[in-house]
């Protein structure tokens, strides 16, 4: 992703528009990659009847820790993590939340084990700037395409 957003550069600068920007990107990946390894092992264990209350807890952590960054980028009004325009930094941010979303559809290997979802209202309800940037993504131009009928199928599999 990183070596095609350089490739690209000139046609728009996904990897920011100068070496302080791409650092801050860097540092923005550098981060999703550590909430994404804990999130995939937890996704994987809700794909089971019981769900391990350490996978829940180390997923739990993760997405706080990494969407309590993201809240903390976005102060005070800030459109896109990084610059100006949408850049790696919040391509990144909404593919793993929306891939993280998965949890909507697994209430019941939750409920079976005993444990809350991690997306529930009071754990988003923490981090408005981040999920309204979360929402602002999906509806973009750039995303709305793909991330919409994502959520929505996601959405119809929790009725």
């Amino acid at each position: 992703m990183r070596a095609v957003a350089r490739l690209g550069h000139e046609r728009f600068a996904l990897y920011g528009r100068d070496p302080y920007e791409a650092s801050r990107i860097d540092s923005f990946l550098d981060t999703s990659l550590v909430f994404a390894r804990d999130a995939q092992l937890y996704l994987f264990a809700l794909r089971e009847s019981a769900v391990p209350p350490d996978s829940h807890a180390r997923a739990k952590e993760a997405f706080t820790t990494y969407t309590a960054g993201i809240e903390q980028a976005l102060q005070p009004d800030r459109m896109f993590l990084v610059g100006d325009d949408v850049t790696l930094a919040d391509i990144g941010f909404v593919a793993e939340l929306s891939l993280f979303s998965n949890e909507r559809t697994r209430h019941h290997a939750l409920e079976q084990s005993r444990l809350e979802p991690i997306l529930s209202d009071a754990q988003v309800a923490k981090f408005p700037c981040a999920m309204a940037h979360f929402a602002r993504l999906a509806d973009h131009p750039a995303f709305a395409p793909d991330v919409r009928p994502y959520l929505a199928r996601l959405s119809s599999k929790t009725k």
